[in-house]
C-alpha cells in the first residue's frame, strides 16, 4: 500500500486503522488469508479497505493526482461497492449489488465473518477400471472380427484350391 505524500503519514495510518478496525495495512494479504474460503467476504473486504484508503487520503490531506477523482470513479465502476470517491455519486451498478453505504457509514473490515473452517474432504481419485474394461472388450471384439474374417478367407481359399485340384486331377 502506498503512503501519504504531501500530508501527514501518521494521520493517514491512524485513519486507516480507525476506518478498517485492523492493525495491519497489508489489506490484500489480510483479505486473502482471512477469507480464502469465502469469495463474497473476500470481495467485500477489498471493497471496504479500498473505501477506507480513499477516505483517508482526503482526511490526512495527502496529495492527490490531477485525475484522482476520475481514477477513483473508474476503480469504483470495477468494484462491487461504492468507494465514496470525491466528486462522484454511487453508481447504480454498485447499488444493485447491495454493497452501498452512505457517506457516514463505515463498517469495520474486522466485522466481516470468515467462513468457518470446513473439515478436509478427501476425494479418492477415480479408477481407470471402466476405461480398461472398455479397452479390453473393444480389443476382443476387434480380434474376434479379424479372426472371423481370416477364418472365412482361409476356408474360401481352401474350397477354391480343392476345386482347382479336383479339376486338375480330372483332366490329367
Amino acid at each position: 500500500m502506498s503512503g501519504c505524500v504531501g500530508g501527514s503519514q501518521q494521520a493517514y495510518v491512524d485513519c486507516l486503522h480507525d476506518c478498517t478496525c485492523l492493525q495491519t495495512t497489508s489489506y490484500m494479504e489480510h483479505c486473502r488469508a482471512t477469507f480464502v474460503m469465502n469469495v463474497t467476504a473476500h470481495d467485500m473486504c477489498l471493497c471496504l479497505t479500498t473505501r477506507c484508503v480513499v477516505r483517508c487520503v482526503e482526511e490526512a490531506m495527502c496529495r492527490m493526482g490531477e485525475n484522482f477523482s476520475g481514477e477513483c470513479a473508474a476503480l469504483e465502476n470495477q468494484m462491487l461497492c461504492n468507494l465514496n470517491c470525491p466528486g462522484s455519486s454511487t453508481s447504480s451498478r454498485n447499488e444493485t449489488q447491495g454493497w452501498s453505504w452512505g457517506p457516514s457509514e463505515w463498517p469495520c473490515v474486522s466485522d466481516l465473518q470468515a467462513a468457518p473452517s470446513q473439515p478436509t474432504v478427501l476425494v479418492e481419485p477415480a479408477t481407470d477400471t471402466p476405461w480398461i474394461l472398455a479397452t479390453v472388450i473393444g480389443s476382443a471384439v476387434v480380434a474376434l472380427v479379424l479372426l472371423t474374417i481370416g477364418f472365412c478367407t482361409c476356408r474360401q481359399m481352401s474350397r477354391g484350391r480343392e476345386a482347382m485340384e479336383a479339376e486338375m486331377h480330372g483332366r490329367a
